[in-house]
């Protein structure tokens, strides 16, 4: 028995549906001022939290060093990791940018030259 073939024209052409990137549950602040010999232990330390739907706000605070070239490394590998710029205005002006920046519905506060251990955000 032959098979009949349907033909069908016209039909618009279907595009996925954008997908929803979940609102983080929380927003690290990370002030960075010359902090270059530290900043990369301390954003490794962000990397590899067992909570996996957080930002991380680096906020370069007028650095003269490399801090900025190394916060840049990871953005670019990491869309979790968002570099912020302003002029000097000490640690206190460099978190408050932060913390009016975030997106979570919890704020964590890391100095550019600390560690969390790997379970921090999970737990606290």
């Amino acid at each position: 028995m032959p098979q009949a073939t349907i033909e069908i024209k016209n039909l618009p052409e279907l595009k996925p549906a954008p997908m929803a990137v979940p609102k983080p549950i929380v927003s690290v602040v990370v002030p960075t001022y010359n902090i270059e010999a530290y900043l990369a232990d301390t954003l490794c330390s962000l990397e590899v939290q067992t909570l996996r739907n957080f930002e991380v706000l680096i906020v370069d605070d007028g650095s003269t060093d490399g801090s900025a070239a190394i916060a840049r490394e990871f953005c670019n590998r990491d869309d979790r990791f968002k570099l912020l710029q302003k002029p000097n205005g000490g640690l206190s002006s460099a978190r408050n940018y932060g913390i009016k920046h975030a997106q979570g519905e919890f704020i964590a506060l890391l100095d550019g030259d600390d560690l969390y251990h790997p379970d921090k955000l999970m737990t606290m």
